[in-house]
């Protein structure tokens, strides 16, 4: 849970920099030395980045059916740091932070509506920016749908049944 909490704050970080990023969490044996990793982790992570297509971080079924058969509180905190998507990989929920101070009961401060925007129109501009790219394009609307879920509820539905896999 630690692992996917610190993927979530790097993810985010990201997001408020402009860059969105794509990978894959796998378990297993890797092999670690100066610059070298290998091992049938570490491919399996590289096959995952490649499924995940989205700009998201999935995780291996190994690793979700942890999360999902672990005992309270910890099945909780699992499902709050993932979601799972149509092609039922479960991803980090890397937008997190956004969807809980929408819930707050305080609602979103003055300086985090602004960050908001900044992300919505960076976003924005991206998909203009690369019309015509429809592989490319595909992916930015997907963040955006699930960028306007996190922020504002509306979006999540329509992102599961505008791009099935």
């Amino acid at each position: 849970m630690h692992m996917l909490h610190h993927i979530e704050k790097i993810g985010f970080r990201l997001i408020n920099l402009g860059f969105l990023c794509r990978g894959g969490i796998s378990r297993g044996l890797v092999y670690h030395k100066d610059e070298i990793i290998f091992g049938p982790a570490m491919i399996s992570a590289y096959r995952l980045e490649q499924a995940a297509v989205m700009p998201r971080i999935i995780l291996h079924d190994d690793v979700a059916t942890i999360g999902l058969s672990a005992k309270p509180p910890m099945h909780e905190i699992f499902n709050r740091f993932t979601r799972k998507d149509v092609d039922n990989f479960y991803f980090v929920n890397i937008l997190r932070i956004i969807r809980m101070i929408m819930d707050a009961e305080s609602g979103p401060t003055e300086e985090f509506q602004q960050m908001c925007n900044k992300i919505e129109k960076h976003l924005l501009e991206e998909i203009r920016r690369i019309e015509g790219d429809e592989r490319k394009l595909k992916k930015l609307e997907w963040f955006k749908q699930y960028f306007d879920w996190a922020r504002d509820r509306s979006g999540w539905e329509l992102l599961n049944q505008s791009f099935p896999r």
